[in-house]
């Protein structure tokens, strides 16, 4: 009896034992073992809908497409059809938009329904600039360290370009690049063309170190290669420009009321339409059009009286411009058009026979407008957000 009671005793003791030893571990040693989420961890709490439950109307949903608008000339919210960020957006032979996604490195194109598929599965990483062909079934790329590949989406083929050769530009046929190729020394610097894999280069004109003063914007005759600042014209209030020919041509020059000029062609080749800055113009952009016949280069010049950029319009046909305009600019903007990159902008249609200018819509959400696209049936429009960098599309009828 003595030994069971001991005994007993005994078990009692270790088990109150065991017991205090547990909850001292459970008190200060088990709660440090349990992880906090670190900072931006999804939790129940952070991932809850926000307040209003619905996303805004420019945002994407995953798997619902979001509902194109009328342009109607007013405020519109012109939404998103793609919710990542893109770079080289442009419209291919097919009426769909091609573009590179800069979050996943693919390139994507999305059709007429907004229905998005890879045009590859190759991924390319940390593209800076996309240069496309004029059906869009080769691209440029080029990236940081200044290297450059050709690829074909159609043959899944790709080719090393010269490391030197800089700011491509497509000819109208797809046949033919035009480059600028930048030797070390300024002797060794030239405008060239050669075949979109490389092959069979020529010698268009010595660039020495007036490269900064060509604009290659290839003609659709084929004719013309670049746009060139005579870098002898000294003039504060204007600029002469020379057009670089395939073969060495001479061209009748124009003169352009104003600095820093760009110039686009129409599609048919009949006009070029060129912005410039002036003192008339307190040094913001201003939009021109000239005839691009070379037998009258430069004739019927006159002013759209539109302060934009030409590389923020699109030709609808050769009579037919849109653009996107901005609603202020700062002073000055036409000499560093960096200042406008976050430009609030409408857009415009504007008749080159009439002058009428009309505006289109005005995106109810500030949006700096550029990389426009037409679709083959000019129902709707195409263009790419900067201070989002996604693509939009707006219906025109």
């Amino acid at each position: 009896m003595f030994n069971l009671k001991k005994i007993l005793i005994i078990i009692l003791f270790i088990a109150i034992v065991l017991g205090i030893g547990y909850a001292i571990y459970a008190v200060f040693f088990k709660s440090a073992e349990t992880p906090t989420p670190p900072a931006g961890t999804p939790t129940e709490e952070t991932t809850a809908p926000p307040a209003g439950g619905l996303p805004s109307a420019i945002e994407m949903t995953p798997g619902k497409k979001p509902e194109i608008p009328v342009a109607n000339g007013g405020a519109i919210e012109i939404p998103a059809i793609e919710s990542d960020p893109s770079l080289g957006a442009t419209m291919s032979d097919q009426d769909e938009i091609n573009y590179y996604n800069t979050l996943d490195g693919k390139f994507y194109k999305i059709d007429e329904n907004g229905n998005i598929t890879t045009l590859s599965e190759k991924v390319f990483y940390n593209v800076i600039n996309v240069v496309w062909s004029p059906d869009a079934t080769q691209a440029i790329l080029e990236y940081p360290d200044g290297s450059n590949i050709l690829y074909n989406f159609d043959t899944s083929k790709q080719t090393t370009l010269p490391q030197h050769w800089q700011e491509f530009d497509f000819s109208a046929d797809g046949t033919k690049i035009a480059a600028k190729s930048m030797g070390m020394d300024a002797d060794n610097r030239w405008l060239i063309i050669a075949d979109p894999d490389g092959t069979n280069s020529q010698i268009i004109e010595h660039l020495g170190s007036n490269a900064g003063k060509v604009q290659i914007k290839w003609s659709p005759s084929g004719q013309i290669v670049a746009f060139a600042k005579n870098p002898e014209n000294l003039g504060l209030m204007s600029q002469e420009i020379l057009f670089l020919g395939l073969k060495g041509e001479n061209f009748k020059s124009i003169t352009a009321p104003g600095l820093n000029f760009e110039g686009a062609w129409s599609p048919d080749g009949s006009k070029i339409l060129y912005s410039v800055a002036s003192r008339a113009s307190n040094y913001e952009p201003m939009l021109w059009i000239i005839d691009a016949d070379l037998d009258n280069m430069g004739a019927n010049r006159r002013s759209l009286g539109i302060n934009s950029w030409a590389k923020k319009c699109i030709f609808a046909d050769s009579n037919t411009l849109y653009c996107a305009i901005p609603t202020v600019l700062p002073r000055g903007a036409g000499l560093q058009p960096d200042l406008a990159d976050n430009t609030n902008d409408s857009i415009w249609k504007i008749n080159l026979t009439s002058g009428q200018r009309t505006v289109v819509a005005t995106p109810s959400t500030s949006m700096s407008i550029f990389s426009l696209s037409l679709s083959r049936d000019k129902n709707s429009l195409y263009f790419v957000d900067r201070n989002t960098n996604t693509v939009r599309k707006m219906r025109l009828k």
